[in-house]
């Protein structure tokens, strides 16, 4: 699913539209990628490693999706500078939280991304990690194909 990361005036129609529909699929943890446009942190790739609160409480990591990810992309991606004044992905969050009480998630911001063959090997990455994360937890994938990814 791709949302824009405006405002909640701008944008809140539109992410309810879009979390609505998301809600049709079995799901307990989200990987949710913003943009980092505020350029803060050092990492073009970046994960946050600690639970987010929300105004509907706080919303806990996947601890097992964030080591997969971590272990696959490397340690040097934890930055939690980068996601400090970022709401790309912290406007998600109130929406999942409403209609997954329980869903984890794990956050990942991209920024100074520029080169497009990094753009993509970074994609691969994931694509590995949430594969391998399946399998290590056993996730039944209900999938159509190998390339949708919810």
């Amino acid at each position: 699913m791709l949302v824009p990361h405006g405002a909640y005036c701008d944008s809140g129609p539109l992410y309810a539209q879009a979390y609505y529909w998301i809600n049709s699929f079995v799901f307990d943890t989200a990987l949710i990628i913003g943009t980092n446009h505020c350029g803060m942190g050092s990492s073009d790739v970046s994960f946050s490693p600690d639970n987010w609160q929300t105004p509907l409480g706080v919303m806990d990591i996947d601890v097992d999706l964030f080591n997969t990810l971590i272990s696959v992309l490397g340690i040097q991606t934890i930055d939690r500078e980068a996601h400090r004044t970022e709401h790309s992905i912290e406007n998600q969050l109130p929406f999942l939280k409403h209609l997954r009480p329980t869903a984890k998630f794990v956050a990942l911001s991209f920024s100074r991304l520029n080169d497009l063959n990094k753009g993509y090997q970074v994609c691969e990455q994931i694509k590995k990690a949430i594969n391998l994360y399946r399998q290590q937890t056993g996730i039944d994938d209900n999938c159509e194909d190998d390339n949708q990814i919810l």
